[in-house]
């Protein structure tokens, strides 16, 4: 299954391995060490870059940027980033959410401008494949893992990160660069557990009313891959993540009935240009497992 995900811009890349490792909206090199706003990290602006591949990927456009994406809106009311739990930082959850919502899930994220276009681009979204069932989608947990990270009971965020060019808020995220200007975070993001809810409904089931293999397989692409951007986010690639589907490797353990509350989880194994994440998908009340699944992802060449 090749995945029809599209960026909402296009932007240059450059750095090692086609992984941006300057500003997004400057020209400089990104460097680490210590800055006088005591964010971790300080931009060496370098104006004479003769080096071909580099130029060369600079001419290339990133896949898809999620901090480049617009914000899902308010009216994915299962979609608020302060309502999720575990300890990933609360910019990376609400850039994870902006990221499945440009899946064909937000058919409101542009803004009313009193264009006509605007109408028929929101018509166009609810009618898109999947649109009712990925507006059910309940975004639960996101917990990082890793040394340093230490997980969160409550029902409280992680540190709050601004993953763009503003300052950091952060309690717990501090004295740790990564390669993002102007954040602090936490080292050694080993992987991202993310966990989601959904209410089975009419438009999810077959003719016995039973949970659809090919709506858990529309779940499986779609939010398999929230653990990867997450990760990717917090080491610092935030290009990295998104890519196109390869390969969805789906086991079918038990049927799910109509209006069963069942528990999506995605673990990410691999990142890098060939990316991996494990899903399960269980009946909440019981536990039993409904489905297991392996996503395989790439970033394409462009």
């Amino acid at each position: 299954m090749y995945s029809e995900k599209m960026p909402h811009k296009r932007l240059p890349v450059s750095g090692n391995n086609g992984f941006d490792t300057s500003q997004r909206r400057g020209e400089g090199s990104f460097q680490r060490g210590n800055s006088s706003s005591g964010s971790g990290a300080q931009v060496v602006v370098n104006t004479n870059d003769d080096d071909e591949k580099s130029r060369e990927q600079k001419r290339r456009g990133a896949w898809v940027e999620p901090r480049e994406l617009p914000p899902a809106s308010r009216t994915l009311v299962h979609h608020q980033a302060e309502k999720i739990e575990g300890n990933a930082p609360l910019d990376v959850k609400q850039l994870c959410l902006n990221t499945y919502a440009s899946y064909g899930v937000d058919g409101m994220n542009e803004p009313d401008n009193g264009d006509s276009g605007n109408d028929v681009n929101r018509s166009m979204f609810s009618e898109a494949f999947g649109y009712s069932a990925g507006r059910q989608v309940r975004f639960v947990r996101m917990d990082v893992q890793g040394p340093g990270w230490e997980p969160l009971s409550s029902s409280v965020s992680g540190p709050t990160l601004d993953l763009g060019p503003a300052s950091i808020s952060s309690s717990q995220a501090t004295n740790h660069s990564s390669s993002i200007p102007g954040i602090c975070i936490k080292p050694e993001a080993q992987s991202v557990r993310f966990e989601a809810e959904i209410t089975i409904d009419r438009t999810m089931v077959n003719g016995n009313g039973m949970l659809h293999g090919g709506c858990i397989a529309y779940f499986v692409d779609n939010l398999g891959s929230v653990s990867l951007v997450a990760l990717g986010l917090l080491r610092g690639r935030p290009d990295s993540g998104v890519g196109v589907t390869q390969a969805l490797n789906i086991l079918f353990h038990a049927p799910a009935p109509l209006g069963s509350v069942i528990t999506f989880v995605s673990t990410s194994l691999v990142l890098g240009r060939v990316m991996t994440a494990r899903c399960e998908i269980s009946h909440k009340p019981t536990g039993r497992l409904i489905a297991s699944a392996f996503i395989n992802k790439m970033e394409p060449k462009l």
